[in-house]
């Protein structure tokens, strides 16, 4: 009997916690299966930024490996509309952690034009730390000119860490300019919409949102 109670007490936790997970509205995978439902095709971009950036390097730390330095790749910008905020953001992240560390990068700068506030403080953020999904009615990712429905997602380590590159990045407040934020963040997951796909506006972010419901 005792050892009955034990197995029925090990699955209402096993269900408790399940149900927790569930209700996590961050999940990428309900996100991507609610995409999927809705007829989309699902891409995962390559980003080279945050997967070269060692911060170690920066900070002089002479045993950190050599083997992700490629310096052809570090900066890589993407020529894709849809995703050249996403490396803009890159640079400007990168830029803001460093700046706490008093070394001064000027990637983001020479690329955008713009500069960063050097009076942030940051508190979630201490890395370059997230992945990078795409999603559309589409076959090819590289064909600009398909009125297509398109949706780029970044899923961040947590809802704090997505919710402060939301407080401090120029390149996504610039982005999500006169809609309302709320729509774009869900659990950890930051959405995106390409200036040139807004025509679908209203379906892409009702689908984001819809593990939240």
């Amino acid at each position: 009997m005792k050892n009955l109670k034990k197995v029925l007490l090990s699955m209402m936790i096993f269900v408790a916690v399940f149900a927790v997970a569930a209700c996590s509205g961050g999940d990428i995978g309900r996100v991507h299966d609610d995409f999927i439902d809705a007829g989309y095709n699902s891409y995962e971009p390559k980003n080279y930024i945050p997967r070269n950036f060692d911060l170690d390097k920066y900070l002089g730390d002479t045993t950190s490996t050599e083997d992700d330095d490629d310096e052809e790749s570090s900066d890589v910008i993407s020529t894709n509309a849809a995703l050249l905020p996403v490396d803009r953001m890159s640079l400007e992240l990168r830029a803001l952690i460093l700046n706490q560390h008093d070394i001064v990068d000027e990637a983001f700068e020479d690329e955008t034009g713009l500069t960063i506030d050097t009076t942030i403080e940051l508190d979630t953020i201490e890395d370059l730390n997230y992945n990078v999904y795409m999603y559309g009615d589409f076959v090819e990712i590289n064909d600009e000119d398909v009125d297509s429905k398109t949706a780029v997602i970044i899923e961040f380590p947590s809802e704090a860490y997505a919710r402060e590159v939301l407080e401090v990045s120029q390149i996504i407040q610039d982005q999500l300019d006169g809609f309302d934020k709320e729509d774009h963040i869900n659990g950890g997951l930051l959405l995106l919409i390409p200036e040139a796909r807004m025509a679908f506006y209203d379906e892409i972010v009702e689908i984001f949102n819809k593990s939240e419901e």
